[in-house]
């Protein structure tokens, strides 16, 4: 008999990595080395192996010609604790953490210089917290996850940049000017004229540039400055709005010139162009909330060129341009939308919109969708939100199909909305259903801000 303890010839070959790294699971490592390489024999990857064959200890990547690329340590197959990417100089490229295989906590990227390309926070594998990118030490991109969804796209800071940048951003006139009358050309000739148009302009970019859809090459073209011209003058002439106005004495020519910019421009009381835009986004009155039809115009992503006129009675914008080539991917256009815009954009009587992009989503119906939203309260720092126990009331609730740039279009108005700096709301909308007949759900927070 034996009075010791006797460790078996199998047993010999492991030895127990938990007193090596504590906090880690009891593990086993095994002795078999596991080299993988180049097709010119160059080593690739040096790691071991448990009895499963499942990756288990230290793990080395390297580049071909030897530089390490990576350091690592798994634990019966499942990353586990700090890894460390490498530049080919040899400079650190990736610092992260992982815990049963999942990444967790701060993860750093940096350039070959050293200067930081990326931070970002994890929990259980998913983003959680802050995400920067920076280019040249500036940043470039400031987003708050939570639970691996994307809560705020833009930080205040970046949005503000923006903005400030758009309202000096230089605004090209395309096309050429049409054969129109005398006033019409005299109008468009008016150097005070061009700037309230550019300056109009840079509001529509604005708005766009906060909802989501492109906005930096958005043009003045001259046929639409025209066009939107013409229906001023019309207007003038006859007192009062209409989308179909009747000739009051012009010219065959000139007047169905003036009734076509009228039947396809938004249309305004008052003679500001800037103070048109924000009208054509407010919307919200009895006789447009139904469709809010401005706003979706002016939010119609396929948009690249429009036309500004205003005059001491009226103003109008061209609203039915479609000519982008190339539309960007969406999901929906919302105003307010995901994320963060400034108080000074919105209003507690304005009627909040998504419209759906039709290539992902059946045409929504009032009888099956459903609209809650609550205040919430965001801690951006550590990615957390707080929802009240109770929705708001809705004192408006509708869906308008009809094609304003996009269609599909669901309207509400929630009671007692506060917009104020620093508040926020938790939306959500049910009933809907994806172009393969399958049940979807858009969920999203809409916050405020001051500049």
């Amino acid at each position: 008999m034996h009075n010791k303890p006797v460790l078996n010839a199998n047993a010999c070959r492991y030895l127990v990595i938990a007193v090596l790294l504590p906090g880690l699971p009891t593990a086993v490592m095994a002795d078999e080395s596991r080299v993988e390489r180049y097709a010119d024999g160059a080593k690739k990857y040096l790691y071991s192996v448990d009895v499963d064959g499942k990756r288990h200890g230290d793990f080395n990547a390297f580049y071909p010609d030897g530089m390490r690329k990576g350091q690592a340590r798994y634990v019966h197959g499942k990353l586990f604790g700090p890894i460390k990417g490498y530049h080919a100089s040899g400079r650190i490229k990736l610092r992260a953490t992982y815990r049963e295989g999942l990444r967790t906590g701060k993860c750093q990227e940096f350039a070959e210089d050293g200067s930081p390309t990326k931070t970002s926070n994890y929990r259980d594998g998913k983003l959680h917290g802050a995400v920067q990118q920076f280019d040249g030490g500036r940043v470039v991109k400031d987003e708050i996850w939570l639970d691996g969804r994307l809560l705020i796209p833009r930080s205040p800071a970046l949005i503000s940049a923006e903005l400030a940048a758009i309202a000096k951003m230089p605004v090209e006139t395309v096309g050429d000017v049409p054969q129109v009358s005398a006033a019409i050309q005299a109008a468009l000739r008016d150097p005070v004229k061009h700037r309230q148009r550019e300056a109009a302009l840079r509001v529509l970019m604005s708005y766009r540039f906060l909802c989501g859809v492109p906005y930096r090459d958005l043009a003045l073209d001259h046929n639409y400055n025209a066009a939107a011209e013409a229906t001023v003058q019309i207007l003038s002439r006859l007192g009062r709005l209409t989308h179909t106005p009747e000739n009051p004495g012009l010219p065959p020519t000139d007047y169905e010139f003036a009734r076509d910019g009228a039947a396809s421009c938004n249309i305004y009381r008052g003679g500001s162009m800037v103070g048109s835009v924000k009208c054509y986004m407010d919307d919200s009155d009895p006789t447009n909330i139904e469709r809010l039809g401005h706003r979706r115009w002016c939010l119609n992503p396929a948009m690249q060129k429009t036309g500004f006129s205003g005059a001491k009675q009226f103003a109008a914008m061209w609203s039915m341009d479609g000519s982008r080539a190339k539309v960007p991917d969406y999901e929906f256009v919302a105003f307010p939308p995901p994320g963060l815009i400034p108080t000074s954009t919105f209003g507690s009587r304005y009627a909040w919109s998504v419209s759906l992009n039709p290539a992902k989503y059946e045409p929504p119906t009032l009888k099956a969708v459903g609209v809650q939203i609550w205040p919430a309260q965001l801690d951006l720092r550590a990615g957390t939100m707080q929802k009240a126990p109770q929705a708001l009331k809705l004192d408006y609730f509708g869906v308008s199909e009809t094609n304003h740039g996009i269609g599909n279009c669901i309207i509400f108005r929630p009671e007692d909305v506060n917009i104020s700096a620093n508040t926020g709301y938790w939306v959500e909308i049910t009933g809907l259903k994806d172009t393969h007949g399958k049940a979807a759900k858009i969920e999203y927070f809409a916050g405020f801000f001051r500049l």
